[in-house]
């Protein structure tokens, strides 16, 4: 049986990172134990074309959120101490420009999306999330600083709070029938309870300024990181947006389902790891010590990536005790997608090792390959029902850990780090 504490006295002043993540799961179990009731609650007051309307809402508001990630966050987390004002400072400025052009695209561009899905739904539902960037910057700076110091505990917190703050809104507005406008409002009272505690948050403030060199060398790197956050955004999101234009409504809305109640049930503890892993990383890089950690970070991946196999074997048991035997059509394409997942664990852990030294460019030339092969998969094998849509996702995930362990070998599944510091 796995025992934490024998892996932290094996991993000694490293445990660092299963302190952290453990903070972090903590909180996003209790998180995804509510968002299993907001499911819940979602199959019983809305129908499957509506479920499946609100999903591909928020899966297109979600691609575009993470563009916020190409911002100046990274370079905070990671800049040496001396940079560390003039960033903070100088991305403040940036993070509100993002922001607001972020805003300004999702609601212009919502007609768009729901004329090419035949449902006005869609676009009443992006065009009402678009308001939400304009929250962020006012204590984005903040979130970066309590990252960068690995203060993972009032992140867990806070983050845990906040989605329970949205799931629950989520169910009490669906249970008063404002129907599809819930899922909005859950989004509204996540960001607004997000900026309230960060605002609060124990770290240095910086003020905003705007240092033209400073900035542009932001910008330039952040552009980098673009074209990285997109390929992310679509790996996690492009088998929604194909599936459903390629299914029928009420297919599309079984294979939401099946990816809400199933890999995203996993993804909580996936999003724990690498929430914690990126700044540790960083910290690592800085000390020169990152080399020496790979295997360490390697044996947890394969433990957080086993948690997904677990779930897959698990559904036939979890899915009707959980939400009845009306989705039982539902359980092999959880099990595929769960299985798809942990795969994406391994690829996920590679790419932060590449962003915390620097190697921009190398992660988004991976990101867009894998991008590409899960899209190619789709488009080729056309599937037609959900569980034919697991199966091409599954063979898309599976490409590239195979690859890795096949051809180059295990030991080089976490991608080659320098055994040096890269100075920046």
């Amino acid at each position: 049986m796995f025992n934490l504490q024998q892996l932290k006295k094996r991993f000694g002043e490293d445990s660092l990172l299963i302190k952290n993540t453990s903070w972090l799961l903590s909180t996003e179990i209790a998180a995804r134990l509510s968002r299993i009731l907001t499911i819940v609650v979602m199959a019983a007051n809305l129908d499957l074309v509506e479920y499946g309307a609100a999903m591909l809402a928020l899966a297109f508001h979600d691609i575009i959120r993470l563009v916020l990630k190409c911002g100046a966050g990274a370079q905070i987390v990671q800049c040496d101490n001396d940079k560390l004002p003039c960033f903070a400072g100088n991305g403040k400025a940036i993070q509100w420009i993002l922001c607001t052009a972020l805003a300004v695209m999702q609601y212009h561009i919502a007609t768009a999306i729901g004329t090419f899905y035949d449902n006005p739904d869609i676009t009443y539902l992006i065009q009402c999330l678009s308001p939400i960037y304009l929250i962020y910057p006012i204590t984005s700076i903040n979130v970066f600083m309590v990252m960068r110091n690995n203060q993972m505990r009032f992140l867990s917190l806070t983050n845990g709070a906040c989605i329970l703050a949205e799931n629950f809104s989520t169910v009490l507005f669906l249970l008063l029938d404002f129907g599809l406008i819930s899922v909005v409002l859950g989004k509204a009272a996540n960001a607004l309870l997000w900026t309230l505690c960060f605002a609060l948050a124990p770290v240095k403030r910086f003020q905003m300024k705007f240092d033209p060199a400073v900035t542009l060398h932001l910008v330039l790197t952040s552009s980098k990181l673009l074209g990285t956050e997109v390929c992310k955004s679509l790996r996690l999101h492009a088998d929604s947006f194909i599936a459903g234009k390629l299914l029928p409504a009420e297919l599309f809305g079984i294979y939401s389902f099946a990816k809400t109640a199933g890999i995203g049930i996993s993804q909580a503890l996936n999003n724990a790891y690498n929430n914690a892993l990126f700044p540790y990383l960083c910290r690592l890089n800085r000390e020169a010590r990152i080399h020496s950690n790979r295997k360490q970070v390697a044996l947890i991946t394969l433990l957080v990536a086993s948690a997904f196999v677990l779930q897959a074997l698990m559904a036939p048991i979890y899915v009707p005790l959980l939400f009845g035997e009306r989705w039982n059509e539902a359980i092999s394409t959880v099990s595929l997608l769960c299985i798809a997942g942990s795969m994406n664990v391994l690829f996920d852990t590679y790419c932060n090792f590449c962003r915390a030294t620097a190697q921009y460019q190398h992660e988004f030339v991976r990101r867009a390959l894998v991008s590409a092969i899960g899209i190619g998969c789709l488009i080729l094998l056309q599937p037609s029902t959900p569980t034919d849509t697991g199966i091409a996702v599954l063979i898309g995930s599976a490409i590239w850990p195979l690859y890795f362990v096949l051809i180059t070998g295990a030991s080089n599944l976490l991608g080659e780090v320098p055994a040096s510091r890269q100075r920046r």
